[in-house]
């Protein structure tokens, strides 16, 4: 008598895809508790982010393509920053990669640069089912997913990583809408909290950078 395999291989696949993901969710869990402890600042160095931001649209660019999300990358050069080279491109791969996987097919995201009076600017904005404003400080908590989003795959630790880059680099991080019908805005202000006025005033007179769209 024969036995069927199929059976037996089914379960087997089963197992193997929620190990892959449990694998993959605990080494998230360690790369924010390394980042948490991670106090020294020795690796920071004068880096143009203009170069990491090209990087990461011509890597993210396909991905885009086969989901047919327009993408698009604005930026000034040069984007100088005091950072860790790897820790920001970890922190911009997690906010794209995001943006890319919640918005819908047909829609567009953009990643732009600026240079304020108080230093470098760079927004991730989508066209996606946005995030509501009372959610907003809890999507950046470990597991925590957004209520317009819990039918998407994904174990709500990204947006955990990004934050915690930022506060080993003082930086301050901004969620808001794309615009009045929704989508989100992420923003990344590469400098300390107190010069955070000081960019909304260059913002508002017009003295940013224009920027090169590709």
């Amino acid at each position: 008598r024969r036995w069927s395999s199929r059976p037996a291989t089914i379960p087997l696949e089963r197992c193997i895809t929620d190990t892959d993901a449990l694998l993959d969710r605990f080494r998230a869990l360690l790369r924010i508790s390394e980042l948490e402890y991670l106090h020294r600042r020795a690796g920071f160095d004068g880096i143009d982010l203009s170069a990491t931001l090209r990087q990461l649209h011509e890597l993210y660019a396909p991905l885009a393509e086969d989901k047919s999300v327009r993408f698009s990358l604005e930026i000034v050069e040069p984007l100088v920053v005091r950072a860790d080279a790897g820790l920001m491109f970890e922190a911009m791969s997690n906010l794209v990669s995001n943006a890319i996987k919640f918005t819908p097919t047909g829609g567009e995201v953009r990643l732009c640069a600026a240079v304020t009076s108080a230093g470098v600017r760079v927004d991730v904005i989508d066209s996606g089912p946005g995030i509501p404003a009372g959610e907003r400080d809890s999507v950046l908590q470990r597991f925590y997913r957004s209520e317009n989003c819990r039918d998407v795959e994904g174990f709500g630790l990204g947006l955990s990583i990004v934050a915690a880059i930022v506060r080993l680099h003082g930086f301050q991080l901004e969620i808001g809408a794309a615009h009045d019908g929704g989508g989100t805005r992420v923003s990344l202000r590469c400098w300390p909290e107190e010069l955070v006025g000081a960019s909304r005033a260059g913002t508002e007179d017009g003295r940013a950078a224009p920027a090169t769209r590709l």
